[in-house]
């Protein structure tokens, strides 16, 4: 549980960085409910390919490098999802916040571990 909340953190801070990356640190252009409740959305997405993958259910001693190979799958699949998710559903976040996030939530993850 506590794994996944701190993976699921990640994520939020990850997508935020990447918004504040991409409109060039300007507070004022970052539209927030997309980007707080597309963060909600990916974090709830992470929990639950985690767990689909074996990421949070003990499957693997924490830090070892396979923990860190599922972490890092579970990541660049969401990553995936969410980017072809903003497509469909219309840009309410800028295309390139959750490619950004994708590595950003990695780092966020694996140091964590």
């Amino acid at each position: 549980m506590l794994q996944a909340g701190f993976d699921a953190g990640c994520w939020f801070g990850a997508l935020h960085l990447a918004a504040l990356l991409r409109l060039d640190f300007d507070l004022s252009r970052i539209d927030t409910l997309p980007l707080v409740f597309g963060a909600f959305l990916i974090a709830v997405g992470q929990v639950l390919i985690g767990r689909l993958i074996g990421l949070y259910i003990h499957q693997w001693h924490y830090g070892t490098f396979e923990e860190l190979g599922a972490a890092t799958v579970s990541a660049i699949t969401l990553s995936v999802i969410s980017t072809v998710g903003n497509l469909i559903v219309g840009y309410p976040l800028p295309t390139t916040v959750p490619l950004l996030a994708g590595p950003i939530a990695i780092c966020g993850m694996i140091g964590g571990r």
